[in-house]
Order: structure tokens, then sequence, then C-alpha cells
């Protein structure tokens, strides 16, 4: 058999045993991208970079997307299709002001340098990781990949186009944003909830973030709903609710019973997901 193996995406990598270098180079990366395994080939490096730069347009759309969803609330698979907003000018800028964020350098900083950004505050919101907090993580799984594939491909050439691959994916996801449904429901389900964790950290005091006439003659749009929920985090009491949500999610991440019940939940979850499949 070849001392070569074609990978699912079309990557050559050389198979062999990890050394004690590269199992401590493996301990650093979980550290930036904990779903990793102990000892991640270079294939899975790669896929989890492909996953980082998925769920970051994920976000991205949430953040910024979503407010030029002009689609009313029960829209159908029909509305999306003859929206045609994949090919709006106004959604074609913030896909290309999403790749330019997302930035992939070829020659990514280190992990100790890349930790120490997603300790930081500002590296990721309610939303998820920022985009310039995506694009070092991913640039730095890619340049391990192919570290340790380098006997196998041609370094920085390789490194490139790994590269471009995944700036393809990221806009490809954005195009799927607004064209498969099921990601706009997904998006949809994410709004509502964070509407409603804005909801129950105020209680009455919450804002009506809907842009609907008090007359309810008018549900408003997905588009609406996000910027004014936007507008309203934006804003200088948005961000005390912001810190209120979160002084609240850490006391409770330090309560024993919390985080069992959290456990048992998730459990349940990827077992009900797994009898789904």
């Amino acid at each position: 058999m070849s001392a070569l193996r074609r990978l699912k995406n079309g990557f050559p990598i050389r198979i062999s045993r990890q050394p004690q270098a590269q199992r401590t180079a493996s301990a650093d990366l979980r550290e930036i991208a904990p779903s990793l395994g102990r000892n991640p080939s270079a294939q899975e490096l790669l896929d989890e970079a492909r996953a980082v730069v998925i769920r970051a347009m994920r976000d991205e759309f949430l953040r910024e997307g979503l407010v030029l969803v002009d689609l009313p609330a029960d829209w159908t698979r029909r509305t999306l299709l003859e929206s045609h907003l994949a090919d709006d000018h106004e959604y074609q800028a913030f896909v290309d002001r999403s790749l330019h964020a997302l930035a992939l350098e070829a020659d990514p900083q280190p992990v100790a340098h890349v930790a120490q950004e997603l300790r930081a505050r500002e590296s990721a919101d309610r939303a998820g990781l920022t985009l310039e907090a995506a694009g070092s993580v991913a640039a730095l799984l890619v340049s391990e990949a192919v570290r340790q594939a380098a006997p196998a491909g041609d370094g920085p050439h390789d490194r490139d186009r790994y590269l471009e691959r995944l700036e393809a994916v990221a806009q490809g996801q954005l195009r799927r944003m607004v064209t498969v449904p099921q990601e706009l429901r997904v998006a949809q389900q994410r709004l509502a909830a964070l509407e409603e964790d804005v909801h129950e950290a105020l209680g009455p005091d919450a804002p009506n973030t809907s842009s609907a006439e008090e007359n309810g003659t008018a549900a408003p749009t997905l588009g609406e709903r996000a910027a004014a929920l936007r507008d309203y985090l934006n804003s200088d009491s948005g961000r005390q609710t912001v810190g209120m949500m979160a002084r609240g999610a850490a006391a409770a991440a330090t309560n024993p019973m919390v985080r069992r019940a959290g456990r048992t939940i998730m459990g349940n979850r990827r077992r009900g997901t797994d009898h789904q499949h």
C-alpha cells in the first residue's frame, strides 16, 4: 500500500506515528480548539478549521446578515427561493466584508498568541467568536496540518491552497444562509433565543426589540427583528444587559448542580440526535 493516502477533502497526507514534539503541539492546539482529539491527524485539523469557519459565518450572519433578510415571519421555502437574497447588492457587500474580516493569514500567529487573543473579551460576543478570532484559529490549524503533512506535500504551496479552499467554504456558507431553508430556520431560532435571553434578564423592564406597530397590524420581518435587537445590544443599556447575562452564566457555571444538569441535558440531546440518524 502506498505511504500516501488521499483523504476525503482531496489533501494527500502521509500516515505516520506522532513523535513527542507533535503530541505536545497537539495539546497546545486543544487550548484553542477544545473539540480536537488528543492526537489529531492532519485531516482532523483541516476538518476542524473548516468547522471553525462555518461556525464563524453562521455567527456573523446572526450579527450582521440577518438584518438584510426582508422576509415575513411566516416565510416558506418558496418565498425564500423567490427572494434571491444571495444576489442582493447589500448582501454581496456583507459577504465581502465578512471574508475580509476573516483574514485567513498564510503566516499565522503562534498558539500562545492565538490563545491569548481568544481569552480577550473582545474575541467573542453573544453570537460567538468574532471573525478575526475565528480566522486566527482556522489559519493556525491549517498551518499545523501542513506541518504534519510536509513529507507528502510541498509546504507553503499546499497551505495557500488549503486557505483558498477555506475562503471558498466561508463564501459558500454565507450563500447557504439565504438559500437553504434549514440554515435560515436555525438562524431564526437563534434570534428568538437571544430575544428570550434579553427578556428573561430584564423581566418587565425588557425593551420591545420588535418594530411592529402597537396595534398589531404588521408582524416584523426577520430583518426588522434582527436590526432592533442589534441596535439594543449595541446601546449602553444593551451592553449592561449582556454583562448581566454573562455574570449570571458565570455564576451558574460555578454551581456543581448546574454543571451536572448541563452534562445530563447535553448527553440526552446527543443521544436523541444519534437516534434520529
